[in-house]
C-alpha cells in the first residue's frame, strides 16, 4: 500500500516536471547536429523555444579553469578580453557565465549572447550551453533552461533527425513526408518555401519577437517592393498577417516574399514567418509547404492572375545599386604578357585575351573557372627536353593557361572596386616538335605543361578595369633553357548576366 502511494506521488511529480516545461519551455525543439550518434565527442544539440536560440557544445577540450582555455574560447567566440566572467551554481554544477552583446543593423536592436560554461567529470573537457536572444533577455529563464537542461529533463525533446516527417504546430501534428528538412528547430524548408515559428507564454511576447524579426530583416534586406497587411488563415484561424515582399540580393535570385502573423491557435501563442521566392510582387502562388500552414481567403485585386505568364518585375533604381556591390561574375580580359627570366629565351611579349565565369560564395567574394589563351609576337628558338633529348624549338601556337581563382572584391567609393585575386592552375606552350601523326596525317605538336599559381589586382570603375598579375610556371624537367615566370597588364570588362 505504502509502495503504491510512494510510486503514485513519484510519476504525479514527474508529470508536473513536464507539464512546467511544456508552460515554460512552450513548443521546445531540440535537433542532434550529429544526425543520429547522440552523445559522441564534439557533440552538438540546437534548441529553440521562446525566440531564443540555443547550441550545447559537449566534450570541448580542455579546462575552464585553465587561462590558456578561457582565451582561445574568448578569441574563437570573439569575445574581448575585457568581458568580464561570474560563477553560478545550478544544481552540483559551478558554471562560468562569460554575456556578450553585438549590435545589428537594426536600430535599437543588440544581439544577446551568453554563455554557461562546465567542467565535465574527467577534468579534461568542458561543455558551453550558448544562449541567444535579440532586443533583450530574460536571466532567470536561461537559468531555468541550464537547470532543466543539466537535470536530462529536456532529452525528450529532442530529436537525432533532421528529416521533418512529423512536426508539431502549436498542438498539432503535421506529417509532411521525408522530402522537408529542418534548417533548424522550429524552422522548415521544401524546395521554394519555408516556415518557422515560435511559441510564447502570451499574445504581448509573441508580437514583441515578430516585430522585432520584422525590424532585423528589413534592415539585412534594404530594398522593400511593397508591404502589404492582408488576411490570411493561419492553420484554421483568421489572422491578419504583413506581407512583406524583398528585393532580390543578387541576380540569382527572385524576389522573396515573406508574411509575418502573429496569432493564438489551440491556446498557442505563436509566431510565424512564412517564405517563397515569387516572380513579383502580384505573384501569389503558394509552394506546398506554406499551404499546410495558411491560405488567402480573398486575393488582392492586383494580385497576378495565376494562368497568366508571370514576369520578374521591374527592380528599383535602389535595388540596382544594391546588386553593383555584388562581385561579377563574367570577366573577359586584353592581356599583354611579359616573360621574366629565361622565359625571355622563348619570346619578348605575348597579346592574348582571358575568360572566367565564377561563382559568388559571398557578397564580395567569388571562386572562377579563368582561362587565358596568349599568342607571342616575337618567337624565339629555345632548347627543350624532350624524351630524354634537347630540342631548338620555338612556339608553333600559343601560350594557355587554365585553372581555378578566388577573388575578393573590396568598394572603395562608389562605383570604383578593387578586387585582388590567387589562382592555381596548369600553364602550356605549343612547341614545333612533332610528337606524333594521326591517321589523318595530321601533326600533333608537343606542349610542354606545367603547374601554374599567380596573384593579381584588379582596379574596376564600373564594368571596366585594369589589371595587373605575376605568375610563375616553372617548367622543371622539360625544358634547358626556360623559364617560367611573366607579368601580364591589361584591360578587363566584368558583366553580370540576369536570368
Amino acid at each position: 500500500m505504502v509502495k503504491n502511494i510512494l510510486l503514485s506521488t513519484f510519476c504525479f511529480l514527474c508529470s508536473l516536471s513536464l507539464m512546467a516545461n511544456d508552460d515554460v519551455f512552450p513548443g521546445i525543439l531540440g535537433l542532434n547536429t550529429n544526425r543520429g550518434m547522440k552523445q559522441t565527442s564534439n557533440n552538438e544539440i540546437i534548441f529553440e523555444t521562446r525566440g531564443y536560440d540555443i547550441i550545447i557544445s559537449e566534450n570541448k577540450k580542455g579546462s575552464i579553469e585553465n587561462d590558456k582555455t578561457l582565451s582561445s574560447f574568448r578569441r574563437k567566440n570573439k569575445i574581448k578580453e575585457d568581458v568580464e566572467s561570474r560563477y553560478i551554481n545550478i544544481l552540483d554544477k559551478r558554471l562560468m557565465v562569460i554575456e556578450g552583446e553585438e549590435p545589428t543593423e537594426a536600430p535599437d536592436i543588440n544581439i544577446y549572447t551568453t554563455y554557461y560554461l562546465y567542467n565535465n567529470a574527467d577534468g579534461k573537457s568542458y561543455n558551453v550551453i550558448a544562449i541567444t536572444k535579440e532586443k533583450q533577455r530574460d536571466v532567470s529563464l536561461e537559468e531555468l533552461f541550464v537547470e532543466a537542461f543539466l537535470n536530462k529533463e529536456l532529452d525528450k525533446y529532442i530529436s537525432d533527425s533532421w528529416i521533418a516527417e512529423n512536426i508539431n504546430f502549436a498542438g498539432r501534428n503535421i506529417e509532411l513526408g521525408t522530402a522537408c528538412i529542418w534548417k533548424s528547430p522550429n524552422n522548415v524548408y521544401h524546395q521554394r518555401g519555408q516556415v518557422s515559428w515560435s511559441e510564447f507564454p502570451s499574445y504581448e511576447e509573441a508580437s514583441d519577437f515578430l516585430n522585432t524579426r520584422m525590424d532585423l530583416n528589413e534592415a539585412y534586406q534594404t530594398v522593400i517592393l511593397s508591404n502589404d497587411y492582408i488576411e490570411i488563415i493561419l492553420d484554421g484561424v483568421p489572422t491578419m498577417a504583413y506581407r512583406i515582399v524583398y528585393a532580390p540580393i543578387n541576380n540569382y535570385y527572385l524576389p522573396l516574399a515573406v508574411y509575418y502573423a502573429v496569432e493564438e491557435i489551440r491556446g498557442h501563442f505563436v509566431s510565424c514567418i512564412m517564405s517563397h521566392y515569387v516572380y513579383n510582387r502580384g505573384d501569389f502562388e503558394m509552394p506546398l509547404l506554406l499551404e499546410e500552414f495558411m491560405t488567402i481567403p480573398t486575393l488582392p485585386e492586383w494580385a497576378n492572375n495565376p494562368f497568366d505568364v508571370q514576369t520578374p518585375e521591374y527592380v528599383s533604381e535602389e535595388a540596382k545599386e544594391l546588386n553593383k556591390s555584388i562581385i561579377p561574375s563574367w570577366e573577359v580580359q586584353a592581356i599583354t604578357m611579359l616573360p621574366v627570366g629565361t622565359l625571355k629565351n622563348a619570346f619578348d611579349a605575348a597579346l592574348g585575351v582571358g575568360f572566367s565565369i565564377g561563382i559568388p560564395i559571398k557578397h564580395n567574394q567569388a571562386i572562377d573557372i579563368a582561362t587565358k589563351f596568349a599568342f607571342p609576337t616575337d618567337a624565339k628558338r629555345f632548347n627543350c627536353l624532350y624524351e630524354n633529348e634537347l630540342h631548338n624549338t620555338k612556339i608553333k601556337g600559343g601560350i594557355v593557361s587554365l585553372g581555378l581563382r578566388y577573388r575578393y572584391q573590396l568598394q572603395l567609393k562608389k562605383d570604383i572596386y578593387l578586387t585582388p585575386y590567387l589562382g592555381l592552375g596548369v600553364f602550356s606552350i605549343t612547341s614545333d616538335i612533332v610528337e606524333k601523326i594521326d591517321k589523318n596525317d595530321n601533326k600533333i605538336y608537343y606542349s610542354p605543361t606545367t603547374f601554374d599559381a599567380y596573384a593579381g589586382t584588379n582596379l574596376r570603375y564600373k564594368n571596366v578595369g585594369i589589371f595587373a598579375e605575376y605568375r610563375i610556371s616553372p617548367f622543371f624537367g622539360n625544358r634547358a633553357n626556360l623559364g617560367g615566370s611573366s607579368f601580364s597588364l591589361g584591360v578587363s570588362y566584368n558583366f553580370q548576366l540576369n536570368y
